[in-house]
């Protein structure tokens, strides 16, 4: 069979794809003849590809042979054309084999199979979810095959809608970098906890064995050795070592052995006593004494005898953790700093001293940055900056800047919840400090929402509804540029602002600034009082029969009785409104228009640069509102008409959300929340003040005006003038040199 298909595979090359015989033409004898004339004449069956009935050769002959299917190796060119025998075999070149060779090779296959191709990409594909789908058109058995990977799940946007509850934000939230691989440092353990660890880890250990020549157990019973433990280890680490000195004596040795390991002497003998349920002592053995007290060695007690001298009675105090840091400053150094930051002169906040003592103020045009420049070049390498920054800090001294307040209680709640274990995103929520937190939350809530609603009705003309706030720390003269200016005790400037709700935008009323300095008077509760009276008494209110009035729960300007006096006498004076109303924004949420007024005035100052004297500032309030100057007889000496009699029926002022005063009544009117429908009232004024209000047949005001404005001291005008005067212009020297002075008037920037 192996020889047959080698004669074929060679005529097989002379055929063409009709199935006739390619003949080349011999040039020398000018004939044709076969390419291959040594070729024996081949079976016509075979070449034609009959059956085998037109061959001549039997089934039975061939049906031993193996049929080898050559067809599926081969390309369809080399193939016969027109064969419709499926026993139709195709050999190369090649495969030839010598017909000499008698090896039985009937399994033999020429060539290996092809490799099986992969078939290309279905022309259509069908995306659903991040996959390929071959599409149902495509012949190639790939199914299960995709060329690409599936798309990567891209992330969830964060949620676009965020709920504010208590100044905190709910909902998804990209914790920054910083905080991820930032870790949270172990907090010290307390004196309490330090006492439980150490009594689990050194626990009471079994006593010596009944060998002991010494009989420990007898002398002291496992109950007493019980007592002895648990009282030692309630001690701290000083006292331990105290009673380990004073329960071993050490003496010298009676005979002096040699070790037969060390080839030393004994140096030292020791004696060990415990005390018993008596208070006696007992002489144990060292095992006896060291399982007593927990310890499985020696370690504890040589080393505490070893730190003792000779001359000593006790042991020395355990230093760790008392030796200094060599980077610590020294108290010269420190109180270096300190000074260089008070020669900036800081100021108590606007609410006195007394109603905020542990904060002061420097000036807004004042950095850190600036400070530490100027303290690095007078006192070279004493300190980084950092350093500065945080004793600056320790001082309680702050920047005075717009909008930065934040709310100490929900801070405080902030914290707060710290503590508690947390059942997923729901904090327990049970305590007293939780409930207050939420009460405070409610009323934030009621006079926010009120005060929404009086920025959006519509007030009559005769109606007046303003926010009133003082801004912070004003002091002249204000030049930027110039080192000696912050370094001098200036004058402090105040400025109470009334400012329509929404602004002067949205309302026919101008916000109006009420103005004055410290040499003409201060800020007690009368004196802002007078700004109160001053704003109603203006020529573009004069007219207003009701005036609301927004504030924040300052006890020092405006929720005290001395301001409730004034409101009585105001609102039964020939002439005054027929109603006044004070509506308090809840501590630490007090965000009005009347702040927006004092941003647009600070930045009329920064646009300005310098600030020479009042009336620059007053200017700057003129641009963008109405400035009123306060005169010394504007100011009027209003008392404080409590009275402590048993007929008053009074509130607790921080209970107060709304207080009202109405013409021809000298009685309270007040709301603990704004959305009470009923006010509570009642008397609080003594008899005589109330009488002299009410009095129609008097002449004149019911309280006297000042007569003299209150002047500043004769070392802060010299301060000025000879520090500050030479660098302003000639036309603002005599507003300075006029300034009224006092000797008894104390410093605003330090009262």
């Amino acid at each position: 069979m192996i020889r047959r298909m080698a004669s074929f595979a060679s005529l097989f090359q002379l055929l063409h794809k009709d199935g006739t015989i390619n003949m080349e033409k011999n040039q020398d004898q000018g004939e044709s003849e076969p390419a291959v004339a040594n070729l024996q004449e081949p079976d016509p069956g075979l070449i034609q590809g009959t059956s085998s009935e037109s061959t001549g050769y039997q089934e039975d002959n061939v049906q031993d042979e193996p049929v080898v299917d050559h067809n599926r190796d081969l390309e369809p060119e080399s193939m016969v054309i027109g064969s419709d025998s499926s026993e139709t075999e195709n050999v190369p070149e090649n495969a030839r084999v010598d017909e000499s060779d008698e090896s039985d090779d009937s399994d033999y296959d020429p060539l290996p199979p092809k490799r099986k191709k992969r078939p290309p990409p279905a022309p259509l594909r069908e995306r659903i979810g991040g996959q390929r789908r071959v599409d149902e058109s495509d012949e190639s058995d790939d199914s299960d095959y995709d060329p690409l990977p599936p798309k990567r799940k891209k992330r969830p946007p964060p949620a676009p809608l965020r709920e504010r509850i208590g100044g905190q934000r709910r909902g998804q939230r990209r914790p920054l970098r910083r905080k991820l691989f930032k870790q949270k440092r172990k907090p010290a353990r307390t004196p309490e906890a330090r006492k439980e660890r150490d009594s689990q880890k050194y626990p009471l250990l079994d006593p010596c064995p009944p060998t002991c020549k010494r009989h420990c157990i007898q002398k002291i019973n496992q109950e007493r050795r019980k007592a002895i433990h648990s009282q030692f280890w309630e001690m701290d680490y000083n006292k331990r070592r105290d009673w380990i000195y004073t329960h071993i004596n050490q003496e010298e040795p009676k005979r002096r052995v040699l070790h037969p390991a060390s080839h030393m002497t004994r140096e030292v003998s020791r004696y060990y006593h415990m005390p018993d349920s008596e208070g006696n002592d007992k002489m144990v053995c060292a095992v006896f004494f060291r399982h007593t007290l927990g310890y499985k060695h020696n370690k504890i007690i040589t080393h505490t005898l070893a730190s003792i001298k000779a001359e000593e009675i006790a042991t020395p105090v355990d230093a760790r953790g008392r030796h200094a840091p060599k980077h610590k400053l020294g108290n010269d150094a420190l109180q270096t700093i300190k000074d260089h930051i008070n020669s900036y002169h800081p100021s108590v906040s606007h609410y006195r001293r007394e109603h905020a003592p542990l904060r002061r103020y420097l000036a807004p045009e004042l950095t850190c940055k600036d400070m530490y420049k100027d303290f690095n070049t007078k006192h070279p390498g004493i300190c980084k900056r950092e350093r500065y920054r945080t004793t600056l800090k320790s001082m309680n001294i702050s920047f005075a800047k717009l909008g930065e307040e934040e709310c100490e209680t929900c801070t405080e709640h902030k914290v707060h919840l710290e503590t508690h274990q947390q059942d997923g995103n729901v904090a327990i929520r049970n305590c007293e400090e939780c409930a207050a937190w939420e009460k405070h939350m409610e009323r934030v809530g009621v006079a926010r929402d009120w005060y929404r609603k009086d920025t959006k009705r519509d007030h009559p003309i005769d109606e007046s509804v303003v926010s009133v706030d003082m801004q912070k720390i004003i002091m002249l003269p204000r030049m930027p540029g110039i080192k000696n200016c912050v370094f001098t005790r200036r004058l402090v400037q105040m400025h109470q602002t009334f400012a329509p709700l929404g602004g002067q935008s949205s309302s026919s009323d101008p916000v109006i600034g009420v103005i004055w300095d410290e040499s003409m008077c201060g800020r007690n509760a009368d004196d802002v009082a007078s700004a109160y009276v001053r704003f109603m008494r203006h020529t573009k209110c004069r007219d207003k029969k009701k005036f609301v009035f927004y504030m924040d729960n300052c006890a020092g300007q405006n929720k005290n009785w001395t301001i409730y006096t004034a409101m009585i006498d105001e609102v039964n004076r020939p002439g005054g409104p027929d109603e006044i109303i004070f509506k308090y924004l809840e501590k630490g949420h007090t965000f009005m228009s009347a702040d927006s007024f004092h941003h647009q005035v600070e930045s009329g100052m920064k646009k300005a640069k310098n600030v020479y004297d009042g009336q620059d500032f007053k200017q700057i309030i003129d641009e963008t509102g109405v400035a009123a100057q306060m005169k010394p007889t504007d100011f009027i000496m209003y008392e404080n008409g409590l009275s402590q009699g048993n007929f008053t029926n009074r509130p607790l002022l921080s209970n107060v959300q709304e207080a009202k005063f109405t013409r021809g009544s000298t009685q309270l009117m007040w709301k603990p929340s704004m959305d009470d429908t009923t006010y509570k009232q009642g008397d609080f004024l003594k008899k005589k003040t109330a009488a002299k209000i009410m009095d129609k047949k008097k002449e004149g005001p019911t309280f006297p005006a000042k007569k003299h404005p209150r002047g500043i001291s004769e070392d802060k005008k010299d301060g000025i003038l000879s520090n500050l005067l030479k660098f302003m212009p000639t036309n603002r020297h005599q507003f300075w040199q006029d300034l009224p002075v006092a000797a008894a008037s104390l410093d605003l920037i330090d009262h």
